[in-house]
């Protein structure tokens, strides 16, 4: 009997561990799109030519959301130096966008984002149509539970008081909002594995106890 109720335990925890993972989210509606919006805009100081394009991109990734988890991939590209605004920091662009990061995972850990693999070039094999053999600095997919999660972050006051680390250290930043056609669930099968590790060992404890 004790085994059966300890397997329930375990069971309900991974059920509560998925419904926090994957959020089970609806869309966002377009109120709630014009509202992170809006923060944007203001954060920036108001609409202008400049934001433009920026704002009608994040519109577009706001109002096709359909509730589930996405894959930011991103390639990076340093400033030979950080172009601080405020002057010299006294780090290397590659440590100031370590602070951004650090700043950055605590916001995605809590909504259980998190990076799905981080990567750095070392060659280039082909660059078709590009003008440059430039080498790109880093690489990154980074896992969203939802596109209201990414908006959520990107427009707290925490996230933008990093935020600053970013522009300074790198020279060029694509970010591909992307679907996961072929994303194998890592963390769920971490989880599962850890809490089947957990009821063996349990297990075998309590019935390798002598009558």
């Amino acid at each position: 009997m004790t085994g059966i109720i300890f397997t329930a335990v375990l069971a309900g925890i991974y059920i509560l561990f998925l419904v926090w993972y994957y959020g089970f989210n609806k869309p966002l509606s377009r109120e709630e799109a014009e509202r992170y919006i809006s923060i944007m805009e203001k954060r920036a100081g108001g609409p202008n030519p400049a934001t433009n394009s920026a704002t009608a991109a994040v519109r577009k990734f706001a109002l096709e959301d359909d509730g589930k988890q996405f894959f930011m991939v991103s390639i990076e590209k340093y400033h030979d130096k950080p172009q601080y605004k405020d002057g010299d920091h006294g780090v290397s662009s590659e440590q100031a966008n370590l602070r951004y990061a650090r700043n950055t995972i605590q916001l995605m850990l809590m909504k259980a984002g998190h990076p799905y693999g981080l990567f750095i070039p070392f060659t280039n094999l082909s660059n078709i149509n590009r003008q440059d053999d430039e080498l790109w600095d880093n690489a990154s997919v980074v896992r969203y539970r939802s596109r209201r999660d990414f908006l959520n972050m990107v427009t707290s006051p925490q996230w933008a008081a990093g935020y600053g680390h970013k522009v300074a250290a790198l020279r060029d930043n694509p970010n591909l909002p992307s679907r996961g056609k072929l994303a194998f669930p890592v963390v769920p099968v971490l989880v599962l594995a850890i809490l089947l590790l957990v009821g063996f060992i349990t297990m075998v404890c309590l019935y390798s106890q002598p009558l």
